[in-house]
């Protein structure tokens, strides 16, 4: 899992996000409704998050926001400025009136639209991922050992994907940042359901019951470093960069892993101060028009994130600081990638 777990209703659980270049701009995807497809709710906003500042500083300046009306239409309005960051405001409407679910949509200043079913292109055994939760709130050495052979759990299921094609003349061709959110409007007040950006980021690190205290998809980028401390290695740190942090550091003493080369550090908790500086704040910078990559322990490179990585693995071997693989490649997903948009595989049969 992903966030595949992170919410009950399926139809605001956000299974993964991507942001890769494309033939004709940057793709931005939000996946929904893991394992069952179960479409989109028109209560909910589905939330693409954009920061086109340089240097980036973690406050979305584009907005994409998707809305299902009636359960078929479906409506995207972009936000600009401060209007990005107000749930409250009325953005440019730029799709057509009769766009549609399951059509590739032609929007304003060329950006491309698609919603509905596609193949699940996430792929992991999530046996991989309950083992490293269960590390990182006991601050324990975990054993995979009995978890082979990985089986991909989402082969052959389907997902419910919004994907945006967006031209450099919109996000610039600079770096930038992508999450994205589900939020909700209850008894006049907004509600952030979910907040997704890099891999198992939300579900390994169990932030609301551990030392943050705090719901992690209610977040915002801007605060995943508040409680950092001016010494990051040896100072008491708190909040989410905290524990991401100090349960690391755990992890990597039980397992007597901090000092090992090629990231190894000089005390365990340096380590996971490395690994908090790694994944927070929760945001994908991507270089436009470049190579997406999401893998930080192997390669070094956070550069968006592509469907065609294994980031698990690479989550797993942050956390570890040791070279871990399943065994799992794309292939191990549900169906072909495309070459074209909207690039995620058709949905198959029965998913």
């Amino acid at each position: 899992m992903s966030h595949h777990a992170d919410i009950p209703e399926s139809q605001r659980d956000i299974t993964d996000v991507y942001c890769f270049a494309g033939n004709n701009g940057t793709v931005f995807v939000i996946n929904v409704s893991p394992l069952q497809s179960s479409g989109f709710d028109p209560e909910v906003y589905y939330e693409f998050k954009v920061d086109t500042s340089s240097p980036l500083d973690y406050l979305e300046d584009i907005t994409w926001r998707v809305t299902f009306p009636g359960g078929e239409a479906v409506k995207v309005e972009q936000l600009t400025g401060r209007a990005a960051r107000d749930r409250d405001a009325t953005g440019k409407v730029i799709t057509p009136a009769e766009a549609r679910l399951g059509q590739v949509v032609t929007c304003t200043d060329g950006i491309k639209l698609f919603a509905g079913e596609r193949g699940e292109p996430f792929f992991n055994d999530p046996r991989f991922t309950v083992a490293t939760r269960a590390a990182l709130s006991t601050g324990t050495n975990p054993n995979y050992t009995a978890l082979y052979p990985a089986q991909n759990a989402f082969q052959n299921t389907n997902v419910s994907a919004i994907v945006l094609e967006v031209p450099s003349s919109i996000t610039g061709s600079g770096t930038i940042g992508y999450w994205g959110n589900t939020s909700v409007k209850e008894h006049g007040v907004w509600h952030q359901l979910q907040h997704a950006a890099g891999p198992l980021v939300g579900f390994i690190w169990d932030f609301s019951g551990g030392s943050a205290g705090m719901d992690f998809n209610a977040s915002h980028p801007k605060d995943h470093l508040k409680g950092r401390p001016k010494n990051p290695g040896s100072d008491p740190a708190s909040g989410f960069w905290g524990q991401v942090r100090d349960t690391t550091a755990a992890v990597v003493a039980a397992r007597k892993t901090f000092a090992d080369p090629p990231h190894g550090k000089g005390t365990p908790k340096a380590y996971g101060a490395y690994v908090a500086d790694t994944v927070l704040p929760d945001v994908l910078q991507f270089n436009v028009g470049t190579s997406a990559l999401w893998d930080p322990w192997t390669k070094e490179i956070q550069n968006g994130k592509g469907l065609t990585e294994c980031a698990p693995d690479s989550m797993y071997a942050l956390v570890l600081n040791e070279g871990l693989t399943m065994g799992l490649t794309y292939k191990d997903a549900t169906g072909a990638l495309l070459d074209h948009f909207p690039y995620l595989s058709r949905p198959v049969t029965g998913g």
